[in-house]
């Protein structure tokens, strides 16, 4: 889904603006659609928890977080479509929740939540247990992006559910901290005021829970957090998964939190914003240079005068291929000089998608370019090439190191760099069947 609007955006331009135009306006259409909601219940509470929600500092900075974007956006209109079905009981409005949450999924795995909090509502409240048509509907019109996902899978070495089953979740583990440090998260990203307010105020939530207009809103909320929390107890919850469940915590809030508490928390919300803004708008402004003296300072010049970098690197690299040994400087020096940047070594479990764009094999004997860390020793790269040379370019003053690599060596690229990564990234559990794997056929046929 990412890709889909990003290749929406770059047939307007390519600017890095435009592709995060969406990331701006996507807040926006939600707090227009939580207004509207919450307006019948009185204006001066539509217009408060608007205010609370845009002020949010998630969803104030989310142009940061352009990959969850569509998720939030697809998820908000699946809970208000149902919310509409569940209202007047119409079969057409169950079928655009289900379209809506099976592009959400699409989107990312996290709409898997808000599908069990579908679930728990149809199956908990004798008003769910009485639409099991509609329920059934909803699955229905889910279910043919949930197929696309699984064949573009089964044609791809099942890359996503590798990724987000297993690769990514070797080293985790127990820890009684995580779940108190994500309830922590979720009192800053709330702020202390509106989380004591909702805990003061949870049995009139629990009372709204059980009306029509807001069980599901209530349910698509609290279900997904919940359920988190319970995956905070072995493994780290980022800062951004919270965001797709907090619209509907609003809506609810927005009924439930007297007058007063909506203005307090609207006052104290708006400063709390502010700070935020204040803290981004004064680095934003300092110059570059502020930062030389501190260990960042190459990797904060690269982020800000990528342009200027890929220039450098476009004179140095002239006739040969160009990588670095990580996904997203690759990425970002492939957006500014327009032509591919790989990466060259094992990489990491996260964006694997440089295993689906170079083919090494291709690049037996050619020059390459490698971007690398200063602390690389040249060893790791000698016995890839017929020689090596080691420059380094400046810009701003920050230093990047670089290796020249005369005569690739395809054959001990396999057997060191490309077998790791077929034991550490493509260890394709038995259990699923293959269609296509492109990593796998064109380095190891022989094997498959």
């Amino acid at each position: 889904m990412v890709a889909w609007w990003l290749w929406i955006m770059q047939a307007l331009s390519l600017h890095e603006f435009v592709a995060r135009l969406p990331a701006v306006a996507v807040p926006l259409l939600i707090a227009r659609a939580m207004y509207r909601f919450i307006e019948p219940y009185g204006v001066d509470r539509a217009r408060l928890i608007t205010l609370l929600f845009l002020f949010t500092p998630i969803y104030l900075l989310l142009p940061i977080t352009t990959t969850d974007t569509p998720f939030v956006l697809l998820a908000f209109v699946s809970m208000l479509s149902l919310t509409r079905a569940w209202r007047e009981s119409s079969h057409v409005w169950f079928a655009t929740a289900g379209v809506a949450l099976g592009l959400a999924f699409l989107s990312k795995y996290f709409a898997a939540l808000l599908g069990v909090a579908y679930l728990v509502v149809f199956t908990v409240t004798a008003e769910g247990r009485s639409r099991w048509r509609g329920f059934l509907v909803l699955i229905l019109a889910a279910s043919p992006a949930v197929a696309v996902n699984v064949v573009w899978n089964y044609y791809h070495c099942w890359d996503n559910i590798l990724f987000n089953l297993f690769n990514r979740n070797q080293e985790i583990e127990f820890a009684l901290q995580k779940p108190l440090v994500y309830l922590l998260l979720n009192v800053y990203l709330l702020t202390p005021v509106l989380s004591y307010y909702l805990v003061r105020r949870w049995t009139v939530l629990q009372q709204r829970l059980g009306e029509s207009e807001f069980v599901v809103v209530g349910f698509s909320a609290l279900v997904p957090l919940v359920l988190l929390l319970l995956v905070a107890i072995r493994r780290d919850v980022g800062l951004h998964w919270v965001m797709a469940f907090y619209p509907p915590l609003f809506m609810v809030a927005g009924v439930a939190l007297t007058g007063r508490q909506l203005h307090n928390a609207a006052r104290f919300m708006v400063g709390f914003a502010g700070l935020h803004f204040l803290v981004i708008a004064v680095l934003l402004t300092l110059p570059v240079s502020t930062w030389r003296d501190t260990r960042a300072y190459d990797e904060i010049v690269f982020l800000t005068r990528t342009a200027e970098v890929a220039q450098a690197l476009t004179e140095l690299g002239e006739g040969k291929e160009i990588f670095t040994t990580s996904y997203t400087p690759s990425a970002m020096l492939a957006h500014q000089m327009k032509r591919p940047v790989g990466v060259f070594g094992v990489g990491s479990r996260y964006a694997r998608q440089d295993d689906m764009l170079t083919d090494f094999r291709a690049l037996d004997g050619r020059d390459f370019l490698i971007v690398v860390k200063a602390t690389a020793e040249n060893a790791q790269f000698e016995s890839y090439f017929e020689r090596i040379e080691r420059r380094s370019i400046r810009v701003a003053q920050a230093s990047y190191s670089v290796v020249l690599g005369y005569g690739f060596r395809w054959q001990p690229y396999k057997e060191q760099i490309l077998k790791t990564i077929r034991q550490r990234y493509y260890d394709i559990p038995e259990f699923l069947p293959l269609g296509l794997c492109g990593f796998l056929e064109r380095y190891f046929e022989e094997s498959n």
